[in-house]
């Protein structure tokens, strides 16, 4: 990410050192913690890398409406710094109910009233049920989801689940099965996170390496066909001049962490991040030339699964983007010609379309 990449991101996130400056105003950290933290920091083999965020969703949702009115997560976060962010990215009615309902309390500590906080939701808030106030608001409008994906197309998620699980992390654990159980992208409220650089000598990655033919598959969980134990390792897959195909690491028999293909002239061809044997997060590839070919980003909110797809041309240009909530068209969908003019643009809301529009090649409007 070049410095004005990062420069720009920034700007967008006006509360990132809020954020990445007070980890535990979020999340309960004692001073043994305190202290890896730092050493972590200063660690000469972690590569810094700006992750910043998942999404925008992901931080507000996990630290702003989502718990402050249906967990029973401690303590009271900063809540204008929700507040603030939903007006950002142009989710101002989500602002406004949040704002709202955090006013409406007559206690000093609301966040421990759960019944009471549903109730204020209820009276500062009569367009819908909770989930469907941000179906409304983050699915259905385009000018929120196109911010929100300025984020997403600037993250590197990465090894994110091996940096969690790792050592040095000691409270790693509980972030990645907060995460990956379809409460959201709970660690995912620090903007810094630093990724770990991938070798045999990390603790979490056996250092095993097989050929995929030496195992046997059943039902996503990968045996070593000689012992039949479940495998502990790297798999690969070889070209015929033994130059690497496919990488996978394994862990306890499940795919963990990141695959890698690469094309047979060497360039990497995809990469897609599993956790326990399910694909989760990215899921993206590149042409022979290392131009972008697709990329899927999939998120869990509100028990709710997002799945945003994105495909280019081989000239570098659009050629779609379009979205889906629990398997079901969502939102905008939008399809550029190979020239970059748009060639459809359609808005779906629970699976079905409510509007759509066409253009030709040229950007005039297509006649039906």
């Amino acid at each position: 990410m070049s410095i004005g990449d990062e420069e720009e991101l920034r700007r967008l996130s006006k509360f990132e050192d809020l954020l990445g400056g007070k980890i535990e105003d979020f999340i309960p950290v004692n001073e043994e913690d305190k202290v890896e933290l730092e050493n972590l920091l200063n660690m000469d083999e972690i590569e810094r890398v700006d992750l910043l965020i998942h999404s925008a969703q992901g931080i507000i949702d996990n630290g702003g409406l989502y718990y402050f009115f249906e967990s029973d997560f401690p303590g009271r976060p900063p809540y204008q710094l929700f507040i603030n962010t939903y007006k950002e990215i142009g989710d101002f009615k989500s602002a406004e109910c949040l704002e709202n309902a955090v006013n409406a309390f007559p206690f000093n500590e609301p966040h421990l009233h759960v019944d009471k906080r549903l109730e204020y939701l209820s009276l500062t808030h009569d367009q819908g049920t909770f989930e469907e106030i941000f179906s409304d608001t983050i699915c259905g409008n385009e000018a929120v989801w196109d911010k929100l994906n300025e984020y997403i197309e600037n993250v590197d998620i990465g090894l994110i689940n091996i940096i969690l699980k790792n050592k040095i992390f000691r409270w790693g654990k509980t972030w990645c099965e907060d995460s990956f159980t379809k409460t959201g992208y709970f660690f995912l409220r620090i903007h810094n996170l630093f990724k770990l650089k991938i070798d045999d000598s990390i603790d979490e990655i056996p250092s095993a390496k097989v050929e995929y033919s030496s195992l046997q598959e059943d039902k996503d969980t990968y045996f070593l066909k000689e012992s039949g134990l479940k495998f502990n390792g790297m798999a690969f897959i070889y070209y015929g001049d033994k130059t690497p195909k496919l990488k996978s690491i394994m862990l306890n028999g499940k795919k963990e962490g990141i695959e890698t293909t690469w094309h047979n002239n060497g360039t990497k061809a995809s990469e897609t991040t599993y956790v326990n044997g399910e694909k989760i997060g990215f899921d993206q590839s590149w042409y022979e030339d290392g131009s972008p070919e697709y990329k899927t980003v999939m998120t869990f909110m509100l028990n709710n699964k997002y799945t945003l797809f994105s495909r280019w041309f081989k000239n570098g240009k659009k050629q779609s983007e379009f979205r889906l909530k629990n398997n079901q068209r969502e939102g905008a969908w939008i399809f550029w010609h190979d020239n970059g003019k748009k060639e459809r643009h359609e808005i779906w809301k629970k699976g079905n379309c409510i509007s759509s529009k066409e253009w030709n090649s040229d950007g005039s409007v297509k006649e039906n």
